[in-house]
């Protein structure tokens, strides 16, 4: 990442809405539909402990999910997560980590 960016870390409801919402608001999901998997790339991951889930960028564990149904199910050793849009109401699902995709990046400000 660059400039001190982290894939996105959603840590509540309104947070999660509030990704979703700007998804909606940028017409993103409509355009990549057309072209590819509509997913994002977002920082939870059980690469450090198989079936257990934590964000990335800080290592901690998440009170707020937003798994899909079945989710995650590592499927062939999915062990990050995906932001699905808009096909399964963006929902969360694991997927395999090389894959190519975008990603939602996030970054802390000094305020």
């Amino acid at each position: 990442m660059k400039n001190g960016s982290y894939l996105i870390e959603i840590g509540s409801e309104s947070e999660n809405k509030w990704v979703v919402d700007f998804f909606v608001r940028s017409k993103l999901p409509e355009q990549c539909a057309e072209y590819m998997e509509c997913a994002f790339w977002i920082g939870f991951t059980d690469q450090a402990l198989e079936g257990t889930f934590s964000w990335k960028h800080n290592n901690e564990n998440s009170e707020y999910t937003n798994w899909g149904t079945s989710e995650p199910n590592n499927g062939g050793d999915e062990d990050c997560a995906v932001f699905k849009a808009p096909s399964i109401s963006y929902e969360w699902n694991d997927d395999k980590c090389p894959k190519l995709m975008m990603s939602v990046c996030e970054m802390d400000t000094n305020m």
